[in-house]
């Protein structure tokens, strides 16, 4: 059985990578090329992913966002 507290998914962020909603969404877009999130997996909601990374919920928005922009 699953943990309900624990990450769906969670990307690793850089210090220095760039834009954190950008780096959410290279992030998304490496785990569904590499097969880690598949079709249908549930993402966590914006507010717990933006309390995990410790980022604003504006930011998660965009990021969700910028990753519908590229399917």
């Amino acid at each position: 059985m699953q943990d309900k507290h624990a990450p769906i998914w969670l990307p690793q962020l850089a210090a220095q990578g760039g834009p954190r909603f950008l780096q959410i969404a290279d992030a998304l877009q490496t785990a569904v090329a590499d097969g880690s999130l598949k079709p249908g997996d549930r993402l966590p909601t914006q507010r717990q992913l933006a309390a995990q990374l410790g980022v604003d919920l504006t930011t998660i928005t965009r990021a969700y966002d910028e990753a519908r922009r590229r399917q």
